[in-house]
């Protein structure tokens, strides 16, 4: 006397799984619930009713099941003896996961922020001026001496792009 189970997959925020009972059996009591592989409840179980053929029972279980996850229902049968069935899950993946809503998909690569450089945020402020408070083309700037621009030019910086304090600091030095 076995019990047929069938795992229906998510509906809301309960796991819906599928119990048909053997014909003409009568039970006393049955529970169904989810477990892991070492027999850790991982959720509520549910009691289900005495007298049925079919029955779908909605359980209660974390949003995404792990690998391990298995259905494990247990029945008293009228002649004392003790039924329990386990049902391994296999988890969904790829698109019919994703169209049944088990879980996020995860990103093959997560992009790493990284800040402006000083051109980036300058051409950014001539055509958004609300950005930053970038010195328009009318405005003069003191020249930096051409000793500094060569020195600077080594190290891939544009002169025509530093602050008047910057350039005042490094004339000083």
């Amino acid at each position: 006397m076995a019990l047929s189970l069938s795992f229906l997959g998510r509906c809301g925020d309960r796991w819906r799984v599928r119990v048909d009972a053997p014909a003409g059996s009568l039970t006393r009591g049955l529970t169904i619930g989810l477990v892991s592989a070492s027999g850790r409840p991982l959720g509520p179980a549910v009691v289900g009713p005495v007298d049925f053929d079919t029955w779908v029972a909605d359980l209660r279980g974390p949003g995404q099941l792990p690998t391990d996850a298995h259905v494990r229902a247990t029945m008293d049968g009228t002649d004392g003896d003790i039924v329990e069935e386990l049902l391994p899950l296999q988890a969904r993946r790829g698109v019919h996961a994703w169209l049944h809503a088990d879980g996020n998909l995860a990103l093959a690569s997560k992009p790493r922020p990284s800040t402006l450089s000083r051109k980036e945020t300058t051409r950014l402020g001539r055509v958004f001026s609300w950005l930053c408070a970038c010195p328009s083309k009318s405005e003069t700037r003191p020249a930096c001496p051409d000793d500094l621009s060569s020195l600077l030019a080594d190290f891939d910086v544009d002169a025509t792009e530093l602050d008047e304090d910057l350039v005042a600091r490094m004339r000083r030095t």
